[in-house]
Order: structure tokens, then C-alpha cells, then sequence
């Protein structure tokens, strides 16, 4: 069906990290559809902005953590600094291939 999916009208393109399809389970996808199914679904549009934290998706660098230094838009590009082999280094990737890094909740959410 990733044929269909790709040429429905509205999508640009779809989701991927470090070139696999994710899978979700039915039963995740059930939850969802009653936990919003009142609402309209909003999808940020949000990009990275430099200094955020990034874990790459990207099969070379899988894994790893970088900061953001630039990001692209134009050219669907991102720059990055990852430490590698005791040095910091700056690569470009495709902008898809970085995921925002998980922060912890601010501490008065954890307390709610």
C-alpha cells in the first residue's frame, strides 16, 4: 500500500527514519483513532533550530547524538556536530534522517 499512501493527495512524503518504514501496531493505531477521533489531527511543521539536540536516523550514524548548526530547508539539508573518535565534527545529512532528542519533563510536570 506505499504506493497508494505516497501518491494520495495532500502527502509530501512518507515517514521514515534511516530509510525503514516504521510499523504501528493496530491496536495503537485503535487508541489513537478514539483518543482523537473528535479532533482534528495537527502535525507540527516545526524544524530544528541550531543548538537543539538531535539523535540521527541515518543508517551511517545511527544512533548517535549531534547539535544542530544549521539547518536548510531549501535544500531538505541539515549540518550537524557529532563527536566521533574523540573529535567533534561537522556533517551535513538529509534533514529527514534527524529525530529531536528526548528531554526529560521540566521537574513541576513531574510533580503534577
Amino acid at each position: 500500500m506505499l504506493s497508494e499512501v505516497k501518491y494520495t493527495s495532500g502527502v509530501s512524503h512518507v515517514l521514515q527514519f534511516g530509510g525503514r518504514y516504521p510499523t504501528i501496531a493496530d491496536d495503537i493505531i485503535e487508541n489513537l483513532q478514539t483518543s482523537f477521533a473528535q479532533e482534528e489531527l495537527q502535525l507540527s511543521s516545526d524544524l530544528p533550530v541550531e543548538g537543539d539536540s538531535v539523535v540521527i536516523a541515518d543508517k551511517a550514524f545511527w544512533g548517535m547524538q549531534a547539535v544542530v548548526l544549521r539547518v536548510m530547508p531549501a535544500q531538505d539539508r541539515i549540518r550537524v556536530l557529532i563527536e566521533m573518535l574523540g573529535r567533534a565534527t561537522a556533517i551535513e545529512l538529509r534533514l529527514g534522517s534527524v529525530v529531536p532528542a528526548l528531554q526529560p519533563l521540566p521537574r513541576p510536570l513531574l510533580n503534577a
